[in-house]
């Protein structure tokens, strides 16, 4: 199993209530006395990988409920998709939605290329946002708009192994170029997944057009220490 914590959007799906069983320690019958936030609950999702792919580009799939408000259009905007392609990945004939509908949204991410040996083997990472991978000690990002993950040490990291390339001086997440008459020459040290304790380094050299800009990547948020109170269920 995949060992990486991954922040909004991939972390986050919804269902509705129809498909959300309490456990089975209490009657579905009294739902409405409960609190989501006390009473272990089993969401059973929609299977909507496809591959981790949208037309053959990574991507991560939301799960999202309709709104009474919401149309096809409005969800493909909001989500910087098209029209035609959320037809296509829900296999609608016509662009037509209910309140309460459950629809695969595709989000546009950033694939990683780790060793089937490795832990995190398969890792994708949806557009702004992040994944602790590591044991919590490597931070791969994935910038909007971008398709390219970016893996650096994370800030919150305490004890972690060695994460220096081998035969350079440089850590992970170091990136030196080198303006020629050819080009760029960049040299990266990168993340190459995880395996038996040891944060895997990879060094790579590329020629490039045109030397690189800062890196962007996503900011790293601490988790709430709170419910939310949309997320509570309430007697009336």
């Amino acid at each position: 199993m995949n060992e990486s914590l991954l922040t909004w959007p991939s972390s986050f799906s919804v269902v509705s209530l129809s498909v959300v069983f309490l456990s089975p320690s209490f009657s579905f019958e009294d739902w409405s006395k409960w609190s989501v936030a006390a009473i272990p609950c089993l969401i059973l999702l929609p299977c909507a990988c496809f591959n981790g792919t949208d037309n053959s580009l990574p991507a991560v799939y939301l799960s999202y409920v309709v709104k009474g408000v919401d149309t096809l259009l409005g969800i493909a905007r909001r989500y910087e998709t098209t029209l035609t392609d959320l037809m296509n990945v829900n296999a609608m004939g016509a662009p037509d939605v209910s309140s309460g509908d459950i629809l695969a949204v595709p989000l546009s991410a950033c694939a990683s290329n780790f060793p089937k040996y490795a832990s995190d083997y398969g890792l994708i990472v949806p557009n702004g946002s992040y994944a602790l991978a590591a044991g919590h000690c490597v931070q791969c990002s994935c910038a909007l708009g971008s398709r390219s993950l970016y893996c650096e040490p994370a800030s919150l990291a305490v004890s972690c192994s060695s994460m220096q390339c081998t035969n350079s001086n440089l850590m992970l997440g170091n990136i030196t170029v080198q303006q020629s008459s050819a080009g760029c020459n960049v040299t990266t040290c990168d993340y190459n997944g995880f395996a038996n304790g040891t944060i895997l380094t990879m060094l790579s050299r590329s020629l490039q057009p045109r030397c690189p800009g800062p890196q962007q990547y996503a900011p790293l948020l601490a988790p709430p220490d709170t419910v939310p109170k949309t997320m509570i269920i309430r007697s009336s």
